[in-house]
């Protein structure tokens, strides 16, 4: 009878040590959040990238103007904020922007990124050129010419892509000039290229995207034909990245709307129906590179899972972004017309298929283009940032 006292005390306490935890991470995410929201970018951003160690988010500005002769005048930089200060820490001009006077930059087709454990902050200009900086000094270190190309925008698309621990990057050029598809590995260090690989047109498919594994020992190229429907036949190929040898291919099913690494041995896409299934809803399945076999799929009670998608490097963790819509049928000229009634992300354990964290709704909705949520590459921190736009990124802090 006398140890229930104490029982009860060392209850009462356990559950206020809980209360504190939880209403701490609570106000650690609020304060994360209001800290990034005073501040201002200085220009619309194409692309954002989180730190592996979540204190600092550096994102691609750019400006276009045109002039009253009909040329354009653009300048572009890559802009770190540091998370807690509330601050930019360093901002680096990409002088080739100027050097672009038929035609305004892209705004989706820009590229920053942590490559290499953290040592390097690549970034793509949206022009032909990968710039190469410490990510430490922000100083360039490098640059990596991408050759006589048109700008992207008005040809082509280019996707860039980096290994989260080797030196190695990715890019993948489609349409226009480049057809169904070229694609090209670099390393960092030497800035020197590796391989290139062209997909013939006698294909029927082009190179939709691509991911690197963490390592750096293959490549994942996503298949995709041009009337954006299910083709017949293999739509993941599996490469090593030496020479860009085939190791594997297999097929998802449905057209996917995204693909990327999940730790060194399996993807995630994220598209509808696959193989041998009834649902039709969307939702992020995984699958294993070696068998081409699926090994779990992560969905949502309330809705589709649509792209974007990431993982952590390690692959312990998975996130996709989980949009509600309102449908008005009589909107548009009686045509009808779907509008985003709201935006939230979720994260997933990949082992478990358990859901970790689910985000609050993003404010402000933005369209067209709408938020690009971002797992870092610890896992432990979240970044959702809206590309064409000056609103600052938000910060999830994932407990």
């Amino acid at each position: 009878m006398k140890r229930r006292p104490t029982q009860y005390s060392e209850s009462l306490i356990a559950i206020g040590i809980l209360f504190v935890a939880l209403w701490g991470c609570s106000i650690h995410s609020l304060y994360a959040q209001q800290q990034l929201a005073t501040m201002r970018l200085d220009g619309p951003m194409s692309s954002a990238a989180i730190s592996p160690d979540g204190r600092y988010i550096a994102v691609n500005i750019s400006r276009s103007v045109q002039k009253a002769d009909g040329s354009w005048n653009s300048t572009e930089s890559i802009q770190v904020l540091q998370l807690a200060a509330s601050k930019v820490v360093a901002k680096v001009d990409l002088p080739s922007a100027a050097f672009l006077k038929e035609g305004p930059l892209s705004s989706t087709d820009g590229f920053v990124g942590y490559c290499d454990s953290g040592k390097y902050l690549a970034a793509y200009d949206e022009i032909g050129t990968i710039y190469v900086l410490d990510a430490h000094s922000f100083e360039i270190e490098s640059k990596i010419s991408l050759g006589e190309m048109p700008h992207a925008g008005v040809l082509g698309v280019r996707r860039v892509v980096c290994s989260a621990n080797s030196s190695l990057i990715a890019v993948n050029g489609y349409g226009g000039q480049f057809g169904f598809g070229v694609l090209r590995l670099y390393d960092l260090t030497s800035c020197r290229q590796i391989a290139e690989l062209r997909q013939s047109p006698s294909a029927g498919t082009a190179f939709r995207q691509i991911s690197l594994s963490p390592d750096g020992s293959k490549l994942a190229i996503l298949l995709e034909n041009p009337k954006r429907t299910a083709i017949q036949g293999p739509n993941v190929e599996i490469r090593e990245t030496k020479r860009l040898t085939l190791l594997n291919q297999f097929t998802t099913g449905d057209a996917p709307n995204g693909l990327t690494f999940s730790g060194e041995s399996e993807v995630l896409t994220a598209q509808g129906q696959a193989t041998g299934r009834d649902s039709s809803r969307r939702a992020v399945q995984l699958w294993n590179v070696e068998s081409g076999k699926e090994v779990r799929r992560y969905s949502d009670a309330s809705g589709d899972v649509e792209w974007p998608i990431s993982s952590s490097a390690d692959g312990t963790r998975i996130l996709g972004y989980i949009p509600t819509f309102r449908e008005c049928r009589f909107c548009n000229g009686l045509e009808g017309r779907r509008d985003v009634k709201e935006q939230r992300f979720a994260v997933w354990n990949k082992i478990t298929g358990a859901e970790v964290y689910r985000s609050e709704p993003f404010r402000p909705i933005v369209e067209p283009l709408g938020p690009q949520p971002v797992l870092s590459q610890d896992g432990t921190t979240a970044i959702v940032y809206w590309p064409d736009n000056v609103i600052t990124p938000r910060l999830f802090p994932i407990p």
